[in-house]
């Protein structure tokens, strides 16, 4: 079971600003996928968590996943074939960038420190709606 930010009915403010305390859980990992400025295309784009949870991702914006340990694969969708597999421990904070090619619109997905991961995501705004 996947928990997700922003599913709690609490208000967008006050998710986005629980998320950026960047708090472990001691129980499970926690995953941000985070997609930045715009490089190359500010189209939305469907990323997967696994097979079963899509989100759309925008410029300038981030989501957190709370997930039990082990592998966990992240990865675009349709023709998009970007993807990258997180190995989560309980108790740790992964941080995974969202870059898109400028020829094909594919995902290039890349696992970034706690200090850039950080930094990314404050200057985002939570997804909403998932």
């Amino acid at each position: 079971m996947v928990a997700l930010a922003g599913c709690a009915g609490r208000a967008p403010e006050a998710l986005d600003s629980e998320a950026k305390e960047f708090r472990p859980l001691p129980d499970k990992g926690v995953i941000y996928l985070v997609r930045g400025e715009p490089v190359y295309s500010d189209r939305p784009v469907p990323v997967w968590l696994g097979s079963m949870m899509m989100l759309i991702t925008h410029p300038d914006t981030y989501f957190r996943w709370e997930v039990p340990p082990g592998a966990h694969r992240i990865s675009g969708h349709d023709t998009d074939f970007g993807t990258i597999v997180v190995a989560t421990e309980p108790g740790k904070v992964y941080f995974v960038e969202q870059q898109l090619s400028y020829r094909f619109d594919i995902s290039y997905f890349t696992l970034v420190d706690e200090l850039a991961g950080r930094a990314a995501v404050r200057r985002a705004a939570l997804l909403k709606g998932y």
